[in-house]
């Protein structure tokens, strides 16, 4: 089953459409939509996906800024397919739109549903990433923040007098934490897409 994914752009009024920037880096060739994302209306845009790889991305690269509302409706889409996702109809994309609404009135941005199964397994590991891509935007440590400074490990192991390897097992921990949440989100991705 297919997942519509409907993205909609926090705070659009106060800042510049990203819209168009989104879509442009959607054009990557490792992604495979049934639809490509559309703009639908104003600062929202919507895509339809049966590839657990490309959910997964999509999602994650949603969910690593504070830029965008996230809903996801995995359901049945109505046959043959349209060119155009606008044209598209079917309980993914009702799913979607409900997601959405539910999603804006949530801190966590993010909200699955699924017609004829649990998506909470997949909301809570898309919630949980996004706590991690959070935490990341606050340096918890001075390892991140002189890194994030664009300093060598080298250069953050002198500064702070400690081994290069202590520096590079801070680094390390976080990546692991980001890869094992990744597995986990496409597992997820691919029994929701079932």
């Amino acid at each position: 089953m297919p997942a519509a994914v409907l993205l909609d752009q926090r705070h659009s009024r106060a800042g510049q459409d990203l819209v168009e920037p989104w879509l442009r880096d959607m054009e990557d060739a490792s992604l495979a939509f049934l639809l490509p994302f559309e703009r639908t209306a104003g600062d929202e845009m919507e895509a339809l996906i049966d590839d657990p790889a490309t959910l997964t991305e999509v999602v994650l690269r949603a969910l690593r800024t504070s830029t965008w509302w996230i809903g996801i409706g995995i359901g049945s889409v109505d046959q043959p397919l349209p060119a155009s996702v606008r044209q598209s109809q079917g309980t993914a994309f009702v799913l979607a739109r409900k997601a959405i609404q539910e999603a804006k009135a949530r801190p966590e941005r993010v909200r699955a549903l699924a017609q004829d199964r649990d998506a909470g397994d997949l909301e809570a590991a898309l919630l949980l990433m996004g706590v991690l891509f959070s935490r990341r935007h606050v340096p918890e440590s001075p390892v991140n923040r002189l890194r994030q400074s664009g300093l060598t490990i080298v250069q953050i192991a002198e500064q702070l007098g400690i081994t290069k390897q202590a520096v590079s097992q801070q680094l390390r921990v976080s990546r692991t934490e980001e890869q094992a949440g990744r597995r986990l989100v496409q597992h997820l991705a691919e029994a929701a897409l079932r």
